[in-house]
């Protein structure tokens, strides 16, 4: 999904950020998803130097922050419907930076995950009697975790990711196909990501279009955890498709 289209409105203040003029900008995006308020260099205004900000169609801020010569700076923060926190951290020169804090869609913490150090700092634990298929040699067992494999970002990256991409198959639309597909895939013991394979079968573009967008999750994972080793552990990921 393409989140921007062209400029809507121009110049609304002028103000000085480090030392550089700078105009204030709104940036409407397609389909009415709302619009995006930041500054940009007065003598050049495709470089955003400033405070940003986002807006939903509702006019409710989505989410926070700074740039410095069209690079993401200082504290960042995203945030949900209700105005809960998704994600909270601080950019460096365009990089996250130090311990981010991500949250759960019932405002949960979910993670803090130290960037700078690469580091976990705090993860929220699975139920107690949860199970994972952790390979043993070309085999495996269902058994319990000390860590499962964790997705830097958590949750909201999966969702994001399938937000921007999943598109519903045309075919699919005209013979009115819906339903969840499961995706499976290997997170190695390494943090690497292999073998995706469609485990629940909906419709056959449904399938692919599944197959396709969970391909573009970031490999950003830790490895799951099985009495102080690293392990190689089987997982599955939903795609729902439904039509309104």
């Amino acid at each position: 999904m393409k989140k921007m289209m062209c400029f809507a409105v121009v110049v609304v203040i002028s103000t000085t950020a480090a030392a550089q003029e700078t105009v204030e900008l709104i940036q409407e995006m397609e389909r009415q998803q709302g619009k995006e308020v930041f500054t940009v260099l007065k003598s050049d205004r495709k470089i955003k130097h400033g405070p940003y900000k986002k807006l939903n169609f509702l006019s409710q801020v989505t989410a926070t922050g700074y740039y410095k010569d069209n690079k993401k700076d200082s504290t960042w923060e995203q945030f949900n419907v209700r105005g809960g926190v998704v994600f909270r951290g601080n950019y460096v020169n365009d990089e996250k930076a130090g311990v981010w804090e991500y949250y759960l869609l019932n405002d949960e913490l979910e993670q803090k995950y130290d960037h700078t150090e690469q580091k976990l700092i705090y993860f929220k634990a699975p139920r107690a009697e949860a199970k994972w298929k952790v390979y043993q040699g070309n085999d495996t067992i269902l058994t319990t975790l000390d860590q499962p494999p964790l997705l830097i970002g958590g949750n909201y990256v999966v969702q994001n990711t399938l937000l921007r991409n999943l598109r519903y198959p045309h075919d699919a639309i005209d013979k009115k196909k819906m339903g969840t597909v499961v995706i499976g895939f290997d997170v190695n013991a390494d943090g690497s990501v292999s073998n995706y394979i469609v485990r629940h079968s909906v419709f056959r573009s449904l399938d692919q279009e599944a197959l396709r967008v969970i391909k573009l999750v970031p490999h950003q994972w830790l490895p799951g955890i099985k009495d102080g080793q690293k392990v190689k552990v089987q997982m599955l990921q939903p795609v729902v498709f439904r039509m309104e």
